[in-house]
């Protein structure tokens, strides 16, 4: 590999047809459909109805999406590294209603994640869940690239968006006092929000942090 950035055209291609079967390799990634104006067809995630069944989920069919599903969408870095030390996470299995005749799957995405997810969907009263590593086919680059142009109307269409980080709060006197900091309005009084400090401020920069911050959406 070289680094031709400042090679004249003459001189990075072998010849014309070269050049123009780069350019044309350039466009098939590049120049992608867009699909802004038809309908939204998702998979998503709901706990089976297996009896006495606390870790068994099923993904719906993409065909069986109709738009009215109030669902929660998972955002987090697929490295995600928090720690699952003292926490009972269940061995969650993932079947696929599109296969009913398969064996249940085990997680792709980390199971803290889908643990958190499940957790937070159970307290909102939602039954859907979408995270992309479950959702998404992996092994099918049409559907991932299909999914990648979706992405801005999978989040803006769902119920509420989950940002999942790694950091965690210390104690629940932080956590208090960041929501009752975070939840200040700022023309109260026509005083300006009064920038934290001591712990919470060294917790918030902390937070800031977390590598979700790097995603390049979401």
């Amino acid at each position: 590999m070289r680094n031709d950035t400042g090679l004249p055209f003459a001189r990075s291609h072998d010849s014309v047809s070269a050049f123009i079967t780069a350019i044309e390799g350039i466009e098939q990634i590049a120049l992608t459909e867009r699909f802004d104006d038809a309908p939204l067809r998702l998979r998503l995630l709901t706990q089976s109805g297996t009896v006495n069944s606390t870790q068994d989920f099923t993904i719906t069919p993409i065909d069986a999406f109709r738009g009215s599903e109030a669902y929660a969408a998972v955002s987090y870095v697929w490295a995600h590294d928090q720690s699952t030390q003292n926490l009972e996470i269940p061995e969650y299995r993932i079947w696929d209603s599109a296969r009913p005749q398969s064996r249940p799957r085990g997680l792709r995405c980390p199971p803290i994640i889908f643990h958190r997810a499940v957790q937070y969907a159970k307290a909102k009263r939602l039954d859907y869940i979408w995270i992309d590593q479950e959702c998404i086919d992996q092994d099918d680059d049409a559907d991932r690239e299909r999914h990648l142009q979706l992405m801005h109307r999978i989040y803006r269409a769902s119920a509420v968006t989950i940002a999942i980080l790694s950091t965690q709060v210390p104690n629940m006197a932080v956590f208090n006092d960041f929501a009752d900091w975070a939840l200040v309005d700022e023309g109260t009084h026509n005083q300006p929000r009064v920038l934290p400090h001591g712990v919470l401020a060294d917790w918030l920069m902390t937070m800031t942090s977390d590598r979700w911050f790097t995603r390049t959406w979401t």
